[in-house]
């Protein structure tokens, strides 16, 4: 069956319920009712898969029946899909010499053990997407983080204070590693990230077990951009934005400037009329211009002497 992020991120609706799950499957006195059928799994050491050791393996089992037991005896989607990111989790942490099969293990180890058989959970087992698994399993360390900082129970401060500071100090560096992929808070992954900020900040109010120390002072989660400066990471997009905001008035500014230098309202065809009206005012000032100086040529001439001959008589 294809992975889908959203059914997965479906366990952090409950996601109390299922920390606590794990916590009990480390409960050691329980675990040798499980011990037989990992016996017979590790009989053979030829496995061409992943297969856990002794511990892990009793605890896988222990893990199945726990939530089966608190679930009626019946596992729905959600269930299942928490118990397949489970295994994943664990079989990641083995040296990946040889190919993880969860689906292949758990029907070897139901061969063993009738009791842990369920055709709905094997039909949810995979191995899950590498991205939807990175995102569930930051989101889920954060919450086991969280439940060991904080006891629901009584409403305090369960940790001291070398441990609250180991704790909020794991978490801080932890939501490092989901912030720095939500420049943008879109993802429904983004969404529980800070779904979980907002309720991991409420600590704060939280009374300490003792005056030693005081939670509000470690309760604190980096921001995008702290992350992204300390990694050297450059929003190109964000740069793009602003060097448009400043430079997008100056362009627009120039643009204006040249288009009232070369047009006015009425467009080109006034601009051609104007041009040609001036071109036709000086032609006729040159030929004004001619005509007095024609004029005044004819004026000099009318009382220029003439040197004519003439001859007198004498008629008297």
């Amino acid at each position: 069956m294809d992975d889908d992020a959203s059914d997965y991120y479906e366990i952090f609706k409950d996601i109390q319920k299922y920390v606590h799950y794990s916590d009990f499957s480390k409960n050691k006195g329980v675990l040798d009712g499980f011990k037989p059928p990992c016996v017979k799994l590790l009989e053979n050491s030829d496995h061409p898969f992943v297969v856990p050791n002794l511990l892990d393996c009793q605890i896988f089992l222990y893990m199945i029946k726990l939530v089966k037991t608190a679930n009626s005896n019946t596992l729905n989607k959600v269930n299942c899909k928490f118990l397949n990111f489970w295994i994943n989790e664990k079989l990641r942490k083995y040296e990946q010499d040889k190919p993880i099969c969860v689906k292949t293990l758990y029907s070897k180890l139901a061969s063993f053990d009738a009791n842990i058989n369920d055709d709905n959970l094997l039909k949810h087992l995979n191995n899950i997407d590498n991205n939807i698994f990175e995102n569930v399993n930051i989101l889920y360390k954060l919450y086991e983080f969280y439940y060991k900082i904080y006891n629901e129970t009584n409403g305090s401060i369960s940790c001291t204070v070398v441990s609250c500071k180991q704790l909020t100090d794991s978490c801080f560096n932890e939501y490092k590693k989901g912030i720095i992929n939500c420049p943008k808070d879109q993802s429904e992954f983004c969404r529980l990230l800070k779904q979980f900020e907002s309720q991991y900040k409420l600590l704060k109010n939280k009374s300490s077990p003792s005056s030693d120390f005081n939670i509000s002072e470690l309760i604190k989660l980096p921001t995008y951009e702290e992350v992204a400066k300390e990694f050297g990471i450059i929003d190109w997009e964000d740069i793009i934005i602003k060097i448009c905001y400043i430079l997008g008035p100056m362009f627009g500014i120039m643009l204006i400037s040249l288009c009232l230098n070369k047009f006015n309202p009425f467009g080109k065809v006034p601009c051609i009329k104007l041009r040609g009206q001036n071109k036709r005012k000086h032609n006729l000032h040159d030929e004004s211009h001619k005509k007095a100086h024609t004029y005044d040529n004819k004026n000099i001439k009318k009382n220029m002497i003439y040197k004519l001959p003439y001859n007198s008589a004498d008629y008297s």
